[in-house]
């Protein structure tokens, strides 16, 4: 294409971005179970100066739960969180028992802010999948957590992104009691906004409190003139 193609439908070949956009489809596939898919892609040429730009995806297996299992170490606890473990179970068997990450993650979310708003500040609960010849099985484990407290937040590497967007993007804060759920789960949010391609999170622990360190990769090269 022309260098004029501001208003055209077109758009610059890229192979940044075409790697780019395989990553957002991996994850994508990932978030609902599909952990071996294959994708390429080809370019191919219609006219001079005209392509097509073709993806082939191979979605492989699909992870289906045969099993779930529910590992509270507090008999108070189990009973409190009976209904929203039984909600669980409704919506995955509505669901063919397919992985899906938003729908276990928002649970492990709802039932740790049960946890806090019942005053067991030094639980968390986290979930693995367990997997025996293709069967698998969905496991929700409550911990103990360390009596840690998160002093200060730093983030550096944002060139673009204002440090009061990242921060509001947070659900912790300085004074926070520290859980690691809680981190995981930010860097996920943050990972899923189209100007921030990955975060890292380290930790430095003094005492009874950590410092928080977010490194920010920011996404500079979308293609698009973006308006402020």
């Amino acid at each position: 294409k022309g260098f004029i193609n501001i208003f055209s439908s077109g758009s610059n070949m890229s192979s940044e971005l075409t790697d780019f956009d395989i990553s957002i489809i991996s994850n994508l596939y990932k978030e609902y179970g599909f952990n071996k898919t294959q994708i390429t892609y080809e370019l191919i040429e219609q006219f001079r100066n005209s392509y097509v730009l073709k993806f082939y995806i191979k979605e492989n297996q699909r992870i289906s739960f045969s099993d779930i299992e529910f590992n509270i170490l507090s008999e108070r606890l189990s009973l409190i969180l009976n209904d929203e473990h039984s909600l669980l179970v409704k919506k995955l068997e509505k669901n063919g028992n397919f992985y899906d990450s938003q729908l276990i993650d928002s649970h492990i979310l709802k039932i740790n802010s049960i946890l806090t708003s019942n005053s067991f500040f030094n639980r968390a609960f986290k979930y693995e999948i367990l997997s025996n010849n293709e069967n698998y099985t969905l496991s929700i484990n409550e911990f103990i957590l360390e009596p840690v407290y998160v002093n200060q937040i730093f983030i550096d590497g944002n060139k673009i992104t204002k440090d009061k967007t990242i921060r509001s993007k947070l659900n912790f804060e300085p004074g926070d009691f520290y859980n690691p759920e809680k981190l995981m789960d930010s860097k996920k949010r943050l990972e899923e906004l189209k100007y921030i391609n990955s975060i890292s999170i380290s930790e430095i622990q003094n005492n009874d409190s950590k410092d928080i360190y977010l490194s920010v990769d920011e996404n500079l090269k979308t293609g698009n003139i973006l308006f402020a």
